[in-house]
């Protein structure tokens, strides 16, 4: 492990008419939590695109060790992603369609990511954590789908519960410890060049 981890985290600016996105809390949070890092979060906008043109430019800028993209997903459990597939489907809020129906023309029909699970890990947390294979057709699955297959060493997604109405602090208490020991335990796994 390297002594400061450079480490690249996305989140997704409310969408459909909400006030909040807790993947802009909790990556916020995660900010401040591992000062002893060097993190840096990029809020995106819902749109087709955005992966593109500011999500890969700055990891090839930052050259991060670890790679994570938040989002929102379904209620109670945070899911981290495990597989993302090469299609692109849905209208983001600029009511634009996707250009293509694929992420990449030449590349595979699904990638899986590349994010560190220890068995001990899931187990410890499994009343708030669930794997997932299945990252949806929209931005979310665009975001790991591109991330997997960057040179980047360790790439993830995970879907956050809505945040809805809760305030920033109680959605903060329930949902921070557990992205933080899931992405401390894989920044104790990079690689020592």
């Amino acid at each position: 492990m390297p002594a400061r981890a450079k480490i690249l985290i996305t989140s997704f600016q409310p969408f459909r008419g909400r006030e909040r996105n807790g993947s802009q809390t909790i990556a916020t949070a995660l900010e401040s939590t591992l000062a002893e890092h060097h993190v840096q979060h990029l809020s995106l906008p819902v749109s087709w695109g955005v992966i593109e043109e500011i999500a890969l430019p700055q990891m090839e800028t930052l050259n991060p060790d670890i790679v994570l993209g938040l989002g929102e997903g379904t209620p109670c459990f945070l899911k981290v992603e495990t597989l993302a597939f090469n299609q692109r489907i849905g209208i983001d809020e600029s009511k634009t369609a996707p250009a293509s129906k694929s992420i990449d023309s030449a590349g595979p029909p699904s990638c899986p990511s590349r994010w560190p699970l220890p068995e001990s890990l899931v187990e410890s947390l499994k009343s708030k954590v669930t794997i997932s294979e299945d990252a949806g057709r929209f931005l979310c699955n665009n975001a790991l789908y591109r991330f997997s297959r960057s040179h980047c060493p360790f790439a993830g997604f995970f879907h956050l519960p809505p945040q809805g109405a809760t305030a920033d602090s109680a959605y903060r208490e329930q949902w921070l410890p557990v992205a933080e020991q899931l992405l401390e335990s894989a920044i104790q796994q990079i690689p020592t060049p």
